[in-house]
């Protein structure tokens, strides 16, 4: 198999979209090489449809839409969706639900969020990103039975 950032441009030309993973696969150790990145670039430039689909919050999708070479993000496990405008000069959101519903969800995810914390005294919200529209996230546990406990 080639790696993908050798092939010619011409290779893609039936190809309209493509949907990746991000998470260890566009990324490698929580980061974008700048190969990948040029490889993003080129599959753009041939017209492409680049779209990567990832566990992040919607605060780190938004900032992937905005600047990588993509033509959106799919977010919070599919809960939102980024497209980048086609003037490439803004961002359309789409959720999993009706945007005026919003409120009620964020309402009803932090209702399950405190349930967990109560029950699992061991949980706690993640606090690495608060910009978080369809998921609420919790830190990993230290301890191995805190682990299972979760689970």
């Amino acid at each position: 198999m080639k790696e993908i950032c050798s092939a010619d441009s011409s290779t893609f030309k039936h190809v309209r979209f493509v949907l990746t993973d991000m998470d260890e696969t566009l990324t490698y150790k929580g980061r974008l090489a700048a190969e990948t990145y040029m490889a993003l670039e080129r599959l753009q430039n041939a017209g492409v449809n680049m779209i990567p689909v990832t566990v992040a919050p919607a605060g780190w999708s938004d900032q992937m839409a905005w600047m990588w070479p993509v033509d959106g993000v799919i977010g919070e496990n599919g809960g939102v969706f980024f497209r980048r405008q086609n003037d490439g000069h803004g961002i359309e959101s789409f959720f999993c639900h009706a945007t005026e519903k919003y409120p009620d969800v964020a309402g009803r995810l932090m209702q399950i969020g405190e349930q967990i914390k109560r029950e699992i005294p061991a949980a706690h919200f993640a606090d690495d990103q608060p910009f978080r529209m369809t998921s609420i996230a919790f830190v990993k546990p230290p301890e191995a039975h805190q682990c299972s406990l979760i689970r």
